[in-house]
Formats: structure tokens, C-alpha cells, sequence
């Protein structure tokens, strides 16, 4: 399993350190002498692609260049969907998660989360002058709702059996 950055931060953790089949991935990526390190690029201020720099920038980037430079490695930038970042590093596509991720219990199952690094909370947004009122998951039966693919938002929804646009 590969690292999750995003909501959880940290590198020494016991994933990187099992020995597989080809070594531990921290001894892979050491070899290699890169990271592979996937992200969905369009999350400000966490992760975002500058144009006019060419360069990825936000405080995930940040965590990781300072992660990279530690190991003494380079990175290798994947920019996928959000919803296509848990398959890429589960079958090893990936080293690593940079995408401003929470910690879900299904989540914790498949990846190694660290530490958390920042606390958020889940809100519903309408627009200023409407009359919904939302203090429940079912107030949201029969409205429009948008949701990011594979965002925890997304499996709340779905254990709540609210239907929503992807």
C-alpha cells in the first residue's frame, strides 16, 4: 500500500517499511531515486497546477517537496481525477497521495494514513437567497445535489441513500 498525503501527513509510517515481493517501497523509492506522487491538481490553496510557472503548487506540494527532499529522492508528478488516485495507488501506480484527502474508515482499510495535519468539517452550500434548509442528509431528497467523485462526501451520500450528480 502507498501513502496518503492530504489530511493526513506523515512519511515514517509501517507501509513504507513491509517487505514485498520487490522490498519495501521506501527501499523502492530509494533506488529509484524518484517518488511517483499522485494528486488532482485543481483543489487550491492544497494542490493547483500553475500555468505561467509550469510548476504544481499549495500546501500538499509543499509537504511533499520537503518529504522528498528528506529521502533524498525527486518527484515524479501523476495529475489524475480525485476519483482515479486510491486504484493508482493501490495497484502501484503511485507511490503516494497528495490530495488534500479525509480519513475515511473504508479508506483506512485499503491505504496508510498519518497524522492528520488539518481539521475540516462537510458543508452543503446553496445559493444566499434560497429557502432550503439543510440539517439532515434526507433534507437533500429531491434537490440537485453536485458531489466529487470518490470524495467522502460522495460514500456519505451513498450510505444515506441521497442520489447526486458526479
Amino acid at each position: 500500500a502507498g501513502l496518503v498525503l492530504g489530511f493526513g501527513l506523515g512519511w515514517f509510517i509501517p507501509s513504507l517499511l513491509v517487505e514485498g515481493p520487490s522490498g519495501s517501497l521506501l527501499s523502492q523509492i530509494k533506488a529509484r531515486g524518484s517518488i511517483i506522487i499522485g494528486t488532482s491538481s485543481d483543489w487550491p490553496p492544497f494542490e493547483i497546477y500553475n500555468v505561467t510557472t509550469d510548476q504544481y503548487e499549495g500546501f500538499d506540494i509543499d509537504l511533499c517537496n520537503l518529504i522528498a527532499a528528506e529521502l533524498g529522492v525527486t518527484i515524479e508528478w501523476s495529475d489524475m481525477s480525485f476519483g482515479a488516485l486510491i486504484d493508482s495507488c493501490l495497484t502501484g501506480l503511485i507511490d503516494m497521495i497528495a490530495a488534500a484527502m479525509f480519513v475515511t474508515p473504508s479508506r483506512a482499510q485499503q491505504l496508510a494514513f498519518s497524522v492528520g495535519y488539518i481539521r475540516t468539517n462537510m458543508v452543503c452550500v446553496v445559493l444566499e437567497n434560497s429557502t432550503i434548509t439543510v440539517d439532515s442528509y434526507t433534507d437533500l431528497l429531491g434537490y440537485e445535489v453536485d458531489v466529487l467523485t470518490g470524495s467522502a462526501e460522495m460514500w456519505e451520500l451513498d450510505d444515506a441513500g441521497i442520489p447526486y450528480n458526479d
